[in-house]
């Protein structure tokens, strides 16, 4: 069952707390604790919370480890689809700046180009490509590895990418693959999927019917390497 048709089936305060230990987890790291998620609502006592966790927990939505103050976990459909949400709710914020940032792309996290890790959500400034708005980039990811090394693609680069779901065979594209997020090379062929490295050092990662499921986050169409970072203070000459 999806994220989307499980909430439908849930009471609205369920839904709002469900929200809630989403966006709490994505931003701290962390889930709430039963005071926190207690306090959030004016629920007053831990058994009014146990309640809607026990809820949450018998449809699906979370798990749970008994005895510790931050033991709610995000079921793997719940964390798969507020990961793939998350990417582009962040790139989507570009639209909603004020006229003075409409250049900005914002910075949502990093991705890896080495093996697949979890992607990160929290939001990492922005960066100023007014020079480079012909590329409509939707936003902008720091490389971590060096598996598209061949690619130009550095460690520590950032990547621009567009929101497209539907790349063509040869495009580089960001994938999230279950939960874990990686830039590589896109091929479809015989019903499969190949995210093929640009170093042979690294192995192409095959996706079947049997894999995790995959969301195509974006194609990669630009990448921003300060050669020569400015000290904080430090003119450029």
């Amino acid at each position: 069952m999806s994220t989307r048709t499980l909430s439908e089936h849930l009471p609205e305060k369920a839904r709002r707390i469900l929200a809630f230990i989403v966006r709490v987890q994505a931003s701290q790291g962390a889930p709430p604790t039963l005071r926190e998620i207690g306090r959030r609502f004016g629920i007053r006592s831990t058994n009014g919370v146990q309640y809607y966790l026990d809820l949450l927990e018998r449809r699906g939505a979370i798990r749970r480890r008994p005895g510790r103050a931050r033991g709610i976990s995000l079921a793997a459909s719940t964390s798969r689809s507020a990961h793939a949400k998350s990417f582009r709710r962040r790139g989507e914020q570009r639209t909603e700046e004020s006229a003075s940032a409409r250049w900005r792309v914002p910075i949502v996290g990093r991705i890896a180009a080495g093996e697949p890790v979890l992607g990160g959500e929290h939001f990492d400034g922005s960066l100023d490509v007014e020079r480079l708005r012909d590329l409509r980039s939707d936003f902008a990811l720091r490389v971590s590895g060096d598996s598209m090394r061949d690619a130009g693609i550095l460690d520590g680069d950032f990547v621009l990418v567009r929101q497209d779901a539907t790349p063509r065979n040869g495009e580089i594209v960001v994938a999230l693959i279950g939960d874990e997020t990686t830039v590589k090379r896109f091929f479809r062929a015989r019903g499969a999927i190949r995210l093929q490295p640009e170093n042979p050092a690294f192995q192409a990662i095959e996706v079947t019917a049997r894999s995790p499921e995959l969301h195509i986050l974006g194609r990669v169409v630009g990448v921003y390497r300060e050669m020569e970072p400015a000290r904080a203070g430090r003119r450029n000459g």
